[in-house]
């Protein structure tokens, strides 16, 4: 129960308005996780200011603090528990400022991807990242999360995206440091400390993002190939046409790309479903003309020894190739029970990793089964490990065996979706001992009464800060 005392200081603040307690808490979208909401109180501050006085408040009170933007993020960084507060970007002012002869966007942190994107476009400009969770997703969020996407092998994830940032330390402090050019030495780069943070040392007011060249007249067209060699070979090729601009590339081993089309009634989507993965890939013909483009990429197919290629030939056919890749949540109808994970590899490794892993899985249960997919161009994969209800007590085998070999080889066991509380033990048992003390020192120094989302990627003690 929070102290009255405290509730009437946030409605001095913020206004009675800018509070929500009780049901009509609970009446709130929570997003992915229904723990979203957990918390006794949310507040939404309507300036950066505002924010800092909330978090001041939070210190003098000791009462914990959970920052929340679109909640679309999957590893339970903005889960929230009773007795703390919830502080969200849904009331702080939409501001897209969009500089085209510069290439960059000044925006606040409640603003959605797809908004930005919508925004720039009018300049023949583009966020130049992109996630599913486009209409939900905040732009806060995504720089706390370090969002990835599948542009990230020509545009980076959104640590590149980013050239200035105003944010809120958890004690109170405001660094607007909106900085709209690529050099700037100034000492240490604090902005790169917030982002990808996950809310644990501040909340993100504001940012300053470059843009991207929009892409004209796409195409898109989903390919199979025999084995993961062969479509990399094609997304070298590809990337490297002096004709075309890539975009996406998409890859989906057979048993992912088999039953999700199944399970959306989409079974044509798939041009030869018995071959082993499938690649939806997106290009922008450099000069407008779709047809000049198809006669190369007829000769790119032939020189790949691909023979087996579906080209979208309206939206319609375009959106459900999208749908088959982006859909992943159609397995969990068919099986009781379903693991998540979210690894990245060098592209010499993924084929050996994804046969050993399903093997090993396999081997472990035989009711298991393994769907892979992600994306092609950085080596990012999304696994879904599904099986009946007796692989419910496997879950730290199952870890073992996908995550076996990544340290030693410079992969990473989380990718995009960052830690949140799904993988804090994962991060204690995989990540870099050193790394992990620097992030405890950093977070003590900025965050001395951990009050800033508590139980999310890394804890202090403090009793010895």
């Amino acid at each position: 129960m929070l102290d009255p005392l405290f509730v009437n200081a946030l409605e001095q603040i913020c206004g009675s308005g800018a509070i929500l307690t009780g049901n009509a808490l609970a009446g709130q979208d929570f997003g992915f996780h229904p723990e979203n909401l957990g918390a006794t109180c949310a507040v939404r501050p309507q300036s950066t200011e505002q924010v800092a006085d909330v978090l001041k408040l939070c210190n003098r009170f000791g009462v914990s603090a959970v920052p929340q933007g679109g909640l679309t993020g999957l590893a339970g960084g903005a889960v929230s528990n009773a007795g703390q507060i919830i502080i969200s970007s849904a009331r702080l002012p939409t501001e897209i400022e969009i500089d085209p002869v510069n290439r960059l966007a000044l925006v606040t942190a409640g603003t959605t991807l797809a908004a930005l994107d919508h925004a720039a476009r009018k300049h023949g400009l583009c966020a130049g990242i992109d996630i599913g969770a486009r209409d939900t997703a905040t732009i806060g969020g995504m720089i706390a999360t370090n969002a990835g996407g599948g542009e990230a092998f020509r545009n980076g994830i959104m640590r590149n995206r980013v050239l200035g940032l105003e944010a809120v330390s958890a004690t109170g402090i405001i660094m607007s440091d909106l900085k709209r050019v690529t050099k700037a030495n100034e000492g240490i780069d604090i902005k790169q400390v917030f982002i990808g943070s996950e809310g644990t040392l501040g909340f993100i007011t504001r940012a300053v993002l470059r843009l991207a060249p929009a892409p004209g007249i796409c195409c898109t067209f989903i390919a199979s190939f025999s084995d993961t060699i062969t479509a990399l070979n094609m997304f070298h090729a590809l990337n490297a046409m002096p004709s075309a601009r890539l975009l996406r590339a998409e890859i989906m081993w057979r048993d992912y790309a088999v039953e999700t089309a199944k399970a959306l009634n989409l079974q044509a989507v798939l041009p030869a479903p018995d071959r082993s993965v499938h690649v939806a890939f997106e290009m922008d013909p450099l000069n407008g003309s779709v047809d000049a483009f198809l006669d190369s990429l007829a000769e790119q197919l032939e020189t790949a020894g691909c023979e087996d290629v579906i080209v979208a030939q309206n939206e319609r056919e375009r959106n459900n190739i999208w749908m088959v890749r982006e859909d992943s949540w159609a397995l969990e109808k068919m099986f009781s029970h379903n693991f998540w994970y979210d690894v990245s590899l060098p592209h010499s490794m993924l084929d050996g990793y994804v046969t050993r892993t399903k093997d090993a899985l396999q081997k472990l249960h035989p009711s298991i089964r393994t769907f892979v997919m992600g994306h092609l161009g950085d080596g990012n994969l999304h696994l879904t490990i599904s099986g009946t209800d007796e692989i419910g007590e496997l879950h730290d085998a199952i870890s073992e065996i996908v995550y076996q070999g990544l340290a030693a080889s410079g992969a990473s066991f989380s990718a995009e979706h960052g830690i949140g509380t799904d993988k804090r033990s994962d991060l204690g048992r995989y990540g870099d001992a050193g790394k992990l003390q620097i992030m405890r020192m950093i977070k003590s120094a900025l965050d001395p009464n951990g009050i800033m989302n508590p139980g999310k990627v890394i804890t202090i003690d403090i009793a010895e800060t």
